[in-house]
């Protein structure tokens, strides 16, 4: 009943700000990723509407406030709908719906023991902060997410989480951390951290990579190499990952 109620307060409030965002500036995505431990490959596209509230936007100045609206698809498939709130703009809330239907199974898990083909839930709160000193940048992000699965006899494996969960609802809980160099508008040297867990079982796991962001012919491109830790049997280890995108229009925000 919680959830349920939680749910329609969501849905009402995304729906009063899309009544709102007519005139809105919109923009688009595509973000090609891949990486190595856990392995994944996947597909996203992203359409928002940005309005600003107060102040005026520039990139070097964090003095306005702006909302966002959107919507996302992804592989497995996922399909979402989001909303963010920058009181100021270096301060982002987030609040996003999403549903997975999982139908091809894992290689990280033992689809024998696990229920790998199944549809899943998940309602994201997070907060991110930006920070910046002349050529030195840094954020910090923390996550908590509702995730409900069918009820099944077997444990869940959550291919976004990279856990295997019994059945039914769950908090899972994200924080994480970027530090790292400006070379110029296009190049980025940098470390992240992150550590999740699922609050109420023994599950958690705590990644670190070494980052080198760039922008080539007209694309942008993230790589990076690190470890992945978890008590999740079979999944840790040293991995890599890559990333490739494409922004259409302006967006705002820093």
């Amino acid at each position: 009943m919680k959830n349920t109620k939680q749910s329609r307060i969501l849905w009402i409030g995304i729906t009063m700000l899309i009544s709102n965002y007519a005139m809105a500036q919109s923009h688009y995505s595509l973000e090609l990723s891949s990486r190595t431990k856990p392995y994944g490959t996947n597909l996203l596209a992203t359409a928002a509407a940005d309005k600003l509230l107060w102040g005026k936007e520039d990139k070097s100045n964090p003095i306005y406030g702006y909302g966002s609206i959107g919507a996302q698809v992804g592989g497995s498939p996922t399909a979402a709908i989001f909303a963010k709130l920058a009181p100021i703009a270096p301060i982002i809330f987030e609040v996003q719906k999403s549903k997975t239907y999982r139908f091809i199974k894992s290689s990280e898990f033992d689809c024998s023991s696990n229920q790998c083909l199944s549809s899943v839930d998940r309602t994201d709160y997070s907060v991110k902060l930006l920070a910046g000193y002349k050529n030195l940048v840094g954020s910090f992000s923390a996550l908590w997410r509702d995730v409900k699965s069918k009820e099944t006899t077997k444990p869940t494996a959550l291919e976004l989480e990279y856990f295997s969960v019994p059945a039914g609802t769950h908090r899972f809980i994200q924080t994480g951390a970027i530090v790292g160099y400006k070379t110029s508008n296009q190049q980025f040297f940098g470390f992240t951290l992150n550590n999740g867990y699922i609050s109420n079982i023994n599950k958690k796991f705590t990644n670190y990579y070494g980052l080198y962001h760039f922008e080539w012919k007209e694309l942008n491109w993230l790589v990076g190499a690190g470890h992945y830790q978890t008590n999740e049997a079979n999944i840790s280890g040293n991995g890599a990952l890559i990333s490739i995108s494409k922004n259409f229009g302006e967006s705002l925000g820093l």
